[in-house]
């Protein structure tokens, strides 16, 4: 969006995501049983699954650099941060299927906080 800092587009990025993951809890479990199982039985199809989520930490790296170099987000790794930041989307996924009545808004004010801690 026009006028964002890049990281207020890392937090929306974020919230987003984990908010489609919270709306259906039913699917949410269906979808990280599959997962574990293709990740365990099926290799090539596991690749996709990682593409995926490449997919999303090149998209927050690229936040982040942008971030870096307008001297908005303080000197840090990009490509280490983003799967740093991933990790804590998986994390809140499986935290959300394993537990129905996890608060998203919760989730996303820890993830935002720690988001915020990257401001330069």
């Amino acid at each position: 969006r026009p006028g964002r800092t890049s990281l207020e587009r890392v937090a929306d990025a974020l919230r987003a995501i984990l908010a489609v993951f919270h709306q259906d809890r039913r699917a949410l479990l269906v979808l990280v049983e599959h997962s574990l199982r293709i990740m365990r039985e099926n290799p090539a199809a596991a690749g996709t699954l990682r593409d995926q989520m490449r997919g999303l930490r090149d998209l927050l790296a690229g936040l982040l650099e942008e971030g870096i170099r307008a001297g908005e987000v303080r000197p840090v790794e990009p490509r280490g941060m983003a799967r740093i930041l991933a990790m804590l989307v998986q994390a809140a996924i499986l935290h959300f299927s394993m537990n129905p009545d996890a608060s998203l808004e919760e989730v996303t004010q820890g993830i935002e906080q720690l988001v915020r801690g990257l401001k330069a």
